[in-house]
């Protein structure tokens, strides 16, 4: 049975971390959600917006390690590494060739089919239960192939996606820029995902969750924890810069920022900051009415309600760096190409911290009373809602409704 009245804390004012804060609070729980920023300011303020569930595959795989060299030496290529931060990435970069090992990236392929397919589903639930469908639309997505020599993959790659369950339809030239007409730009053709969906404002997102869950009586704590532990009969304390802390469990969802709270409780995931860049355009001088994602460059453009979002690229250079000029402009020459009336009209540059791991799997885990859950690299928004559900069945006691064994701790 449900425990209810007993107190949670959630560390982290994400969209995991609020999702799984109103949910709590909504099971009964006395649910105190903490962050050392305001809610939603991290990666959720700025991320695609894009429920991705046709991202099966992790980015560590037997096809990607011949291009990395290429790739991040490539000052204006989808993956970066600063030459500064060469050093203190070389444990984590050995873990992503571990992890790129055949059997490993089919096992994490089949980790992430469990968590994505239950995604839009969970969202939609969840939306109607707080009123808030219209925040999420269900238009589908297309993957743009510029060339004819990457689009002589998109058959094949279909065929696999179908075997997995990922429901995908080739689109010519033809039926592509008839239902983008603005997309006039070189175009080989398509792959359409009509089950995936987008978010019309992410940050605004989070903060309707946030006053749904305030509703229910849930308190905002605006402190940076810097300490978990846990007594002998079980309760949690937890200090913070300004504040300290009871509780019965906590939930740690505080991203890349939850490496240092976990370490200190004898455990050190290789948790990294994979800094994601976006170019906001309020004004972008055409209508588009679904996310595209372009193959070759790897980023998306996202229509919103404030205008078009365009996201992406992959730079690793820790939390301290300051932005890397002009990474999120560059998003908007690439666009431009395929879309040539796009306007830059007052574009606002945004960077953020992907938090993943290097088999680009999250982790989804109970040691005591701490239960973990970060580490959602791309697909923080996508896997929310589910994720929110795991972490309910952990809070409650309850067998989880998927198998966690792929996202435990312990595969570090």
């Amino acid at each position: 049975m449900p425990q209810k009245n007993k107190k949670t804390i959630v560390i982290g004012a994400g969209i995991i971390g609020v999702t799984t804060a109103y949910r709590l609070a909504a099971a009964g729980r006395t649910v105190t959600l903490i962050d050392r920023d305001a809610p939603g300011l991290g990666a959720s303020f700025g991320n695609a917006g894009h429920l991705a569930i046709e991202q099966i595959y992790p980015l560590a795989s037997p096809s990607v390690l011949g291009n990395i060299p290429k790739m991040i030496f490539d000052r204006n290529g989808p993956l970066v590494l600063r030459p500064g931060y060469f050093l203190k990435f070389i444990p984590w970069s050995l873990r992503f060739l571990w992890a790129s090992r055949p059997g490993a990236f089919r096992r994490g392929i089949e980790a992430t089919k469990s968590l994505n397919r239950a995604a839009v589903p969970s969202w939609t639930a969840l939306l109607d239960a707080m009123d808030l469908r219209p925040m999420i639309r269900q238009r589908g997505s297309v993957e743009l192939f510029e060339t004819e020599a990457a689009f002589a993959q998109a058959a094949g790659l279909v065929a696999d996606l179908e075997r997995h369950g990922v429901t995908a339809h080739i689109w010519t030239v033809d039926q592509l820029r008839l239902r983008l007409p603005a997309l006039t730009g070189p175009a080989a053709g398509a792959i359409y995902y009509p089950d995936t969906a987008h978010c019309i404002n992410p940050h605004r997102l989070v903060t309707e969750i946030l006053a749904k869950a305030e509703a229910l009586g849930l308190r905002f704590v605006q402190d940076e924890i810097t300490e978990i532990n846990e007594d002998e009969a079980g309760m949690v304390t937890l200090r913070g810069k300004q504040t300290s802390h009871n509780c019965d469990t906590v939930v740690l969802s505080a991203g890349v920022f939850s490496r240092d709270l976990i370490t200190a409780r004898g455990k050190k995931p290789p948790l990294e900051a994979e800094r994601g860049y976006h170019y906001m355009l309020p004004d972008p001088g055409i209508t588009v009415d679904l996310p595209v994602t372009f193959h070759e460059r790897k980023f998306i453009l996202t229509p919103m309600e404030h205008g078009i979002r365009l996201s992406g690229t992959v730079e690793f250079a820790g939390t301290d760096a300051p932005p890397t000029r002009n990474r999120a402009r560059m998003l908007f020459q690439f666009a431009q190409t395929v879309f040539p009336k796009l306007q830059d009209t007052q574009g606002e540059e945004w960077m953020g911290f992907r938090p993943t791991l290097p088999d680009y799997l999250p982790i989804l885990d109970r040691r005591g009373n701490t239960i973990s859950a970060f580490g959602h690299n791309h697909l923080g928004l996508t896997q929310a809602a589910v994720t929110s559900q795991l972490v309910e069945d952990m809070v409650e006691g309850k067998a989880p409704r998927l198998d966690l064994t792929p996202f435990s701790l312990d595969r570090f």
